[in-house]
């Protein structure tokens, strides 16, 4: 199957967006999708873009993306995050998802990254088998810690009276 991997452009939002509720469908995850269409597309060519977006396309149709955007780390330096990597089930087995990899590691490499993070569910098999064959390591020591929004509010509130008091102290 001929496939081209390439940056995305504007003009490819709206499908690059099907693409995106395809991958949280195929996490499970549908129901937890908060931007839309106009958001994703802002996040991604915008002003203040906040990642980048590849595609990989099939005959003039996006069936794969790879969103990613730079980190950095006290003592790595910059790193990227590769935060979405999908390809659709009927062009999967292709080398698809592999191409798209190796472009982000190009655009890792032409950045000095120290390296490429990101994460896999873990009962997907399939996706940490794949990543292994292509070097990656699976960290069994991690674990992710997710703060919510609600949990970003409670934990806000509680540094208004500090930052008050801070106010206060550096007055003469």
């Amino acid at each position: 199957m001929e496939h081209s991997i390439r940056e995305a452009r504007p003009e490819d939002l709206a499908p690059l967006y099907q693409l995106l509720l395809g991958k949280a469908e195929f996490d499970q995850s549908l129901e937890k999708v908060r931007v839309d269409e106009s958001n994703f597309g802002r996040s991604l060519f915008g002003s203040d873009p906040r990642e980048s977006a590849i595609v990989a396309e099939v005959g003039g149709q996006l069936v794969g993306f790879a969103t990613f955007f730079p980190i950095y780390f006290s003592y790595l330096g910059c790193c990227l995050w590769l935060d979405d990597l999908f390809v659709l089930a009927s062009h999967r087995g292709a080398g698809i998802g592999r191409h798209l990899l190796s472009r982000v590691a190009q655009i890792a490499a032409t950045l000095g990254a120290s390296r490429i993070d990101w994460t896999v569910a873990a009962d997907n098999t399939r996706g940490r088998s794949f990543y292994e064959q292509i070097g990656a390591t699976v960290v069994e020591t991690s674990r992710v810690v997710r703060l919510p929004e609600a949990g970003i509010a409670a934990l806000a509130r509680e540094a208004e009276p500090a930052a008050q008091q801070g106010d206060e102290a550096d007055r003469p």
